[in-house]
């Protein structure tokens, strides 16, 4: 089985980055393939917006993204860990949710992945209650994945 885990710090000895380690270990300990994206390494340019994904099933950006589309595609979970900045996903990982999008033209045409899980760790600062929005954005994308 694959597991696909998303990290969103910008330092690997985070509180959100341990506790993607410890919710992984188990994982890795049992054979499944384990592949770990940290939002901060990677190059992938925004989504523009302009609509190529929705007339022809895939993106015009040619980027480190091809790769981590495959790499959803393939897995059987996948987890997201990220601190919250401003109540929303720092920038690396939200540019990456938002690329997205082609797997949402294909969700609307039918065009399906296999079932995945999904687990997501935000670790807000102080209060939850300002954080309902990073809550909404995690529901969204898991249900296009």
């Amino acid at each position: 089985m694959n597991l696909l885990a998303f990290t969103g710090s910008p330092r690997k000895e985070s509180i959100s980055s341990k506790l993607q380690n410890e919710f992984l270990n188990p994982f890795i300990l049992n054979g499944f393939k384990v592949d770990i994206i940290n939002a901060y390494q990677t190059k992938i340019n925004p989504c523009m917006g302009c609509g190529y994904c929705a007339s022809k099933l895939q993106c015009n950006l040619n980027d480190e993204m091809s790769d981590i589309y495959r790499l959803i595609k393939e897995a059987d979970i996948i987890s997201v860990s990220s601190p919250l900045y401003f109540s929303h996903f720092p920038a690396p990982l939200k540019t990456i949710i938002d690329r997205c999008q082609l797997l949402w033209e294909e969700k609307k045409k039918n065009i399906t992945m296999k079932r995945k899980r999904g687990f997501f760790f935000p670790l807000p600062d102080q209060t939850m209650g300002i954080f309902f929005a990073v809550f909404l954005q995690a529901l969204n994308i898991f249900l296009i994945l």
